[in-house]
């Protein structure tokens, strides 16, 4: 086997100038005004000029800024230059001779005779090249991205308002139906009723939407919202009949439904992991059963570890308890190598999710090394104790 040393490849001239030529992110050098010395393929590409349309122009110039272009003036000197933030960290990694990482830039160019709103991700650093003092520019085009979390951001906004005219209906319906004469089985038909048309309505708008996702993190996003949404639909299905104005949820046969719908065909937890459950016969509020319901969502998908491909993949248990007069606990754990509790700490919004819901029902997470999340709550503190 061919044994290669990474300084040798920095050392090597053709490495590095293949590597320059054909990482896809735009790369240019520009001296102490801003001026381009040398760029690699990307950053032609990205701008759709000829080497002789950037090779000695001043960075605004060649990228086609609509100050410069608008104004018909040098970079450098148009009206927007002194709140410029990349000439401003050329300037700054020339003259401190430090790097800049990372930062943003929101920008319109003239790109082929046309106005285009990019927005950038870019890093300057000081480089000296060929005896001359140059800062290297690496640019990252996240235009895409950025489109399309906007257009998530405009969905959800629209489902929220859906979701909160929905709310404000259920909790008139509540009201008339909570009357005396009206049974308790007809208030639990009505609301599961109105309740699955209202969430099948939105299940269907962030399908339409979805069409329009061209990347796969935004299908992970839309997927994740479906998903949250059919948790809140299968707490609908198991209300029980309850005599009075109340409205519990059954919660052993709601956890059960949850863990129903992450099976495979052949019974496993996610096509690959087998399950216990064991969960007493209680009954909560609906302001407790679905930040519960939720909270066990977001553990299983974020906590459960991926299949390998091989037979040992141990056996998750799921348990919840009465632990006091009105505390309660939801444990997660696992017999063997099914639940990573490092893989769910370092789940980022899955994680924060969990956190938000346990404040919810007025609980606390306590994740432990050896596999196992419990989720410690105390029923008194919800709007509808559990019984």
């Amino acid at each position: 086997m061919l044994e290669i040393s990474v300084s040798d490849l920095k050392e090597s001239n053709h490495f590095l100038n293949d590597l320059y030529q054909n990482v896809t992110a735009a790369i240019f050098l520009a001296d102490s005004e801003a001026r381009i010395y040398n760029f690699n393929d990307a950053f032609r590409t990205l701008f759709y000029k000829q080497e002789d349309q950037l090779l000695k122009e001043l960075c605004g110039n060649a990228m086609g800024c609509v100050f410069a272009e608008e104004e018909g003036k040098d970079c450098g000197s148009t009206s927007n230059c002194k709140s410029c933030i990349l000439r401003e960290c050329i300037l700054k990694s020339f003259t401190d001779k430090v790097p800049v990482y990372k930062e943003r830039m929101t920008r319109r160019f003239y790109i082929n005779d046309e106005v285009i709103e990019k927005h950038f991700i870019f890093t300057t650093k000081y480089v000296t090249h060929q005896g001359q003092e140059m800062i290297l520019v690496i640019v990252d085009d996240i235009t895409e991205l950025e489109e399309q979390r906007r257009k998530i951001e405009h969905h959800n906004e629209a489902l929220l308002s859906i979701l909160k005219t929905r709310i404000r209906e259920y909790s008139q319906l509540r009201q008339q139906l909570s009357s005396d004469n009206v049974s308790s089985d007809v208030m639990r038909q009505e609301l599961q009723h109105r309740m699955g048309n209202s969430l099948q309505l939105i299940t269907s708008l962030v399908n339409l939407h979805s069409r329009d996702s061209k990347n796969g993190y935004s299908d992970r996003q839309f997927m994740k919202i479906i998903e949250s949404i059919q948790i809140i639909k299968l707490m609908y299905n198991n209300i029980v009949n309850e005599t009075g104005s109340a409205i519990k949820v059954n919660l052993h046969s709601y956890l059960n439904s949850i863990v129903s719908s992450l099976q495979g065909p052949d019974g496993l937890l996610f096509g690959h992991i087998d399950f216990r459950l064991d969960v007493q016969e209680l009954q909560l509020g609906i302001d407790g059963a679905l930040p519960l319901g939720m909270i066990l969502y977001e553990v299983l998908s974020n906590a459960v570890v991926p299949s390998r491909g091989y037979a040992e993949r141990g056996t998750v248990w799921i348990r919840f308890n009465k632990s006091g007069e009105t505390q309660f606990m939801l444990s997660v754990s696992d017999e063997g190598q099914a639940i990573s509790t490092r893989r769910f700490q370092q789940s980022g919004l899955g994680l924060e999710l969990v956190y938000i819901l346990c404040e919810q029902i007025h609980g606390r997470c306590r994740i432990e090394a050896s596999g196992v999340v419990q989720i410690i709550f105390d029923s008194s503190a919800t709007a509808e104790q559990c019984a």
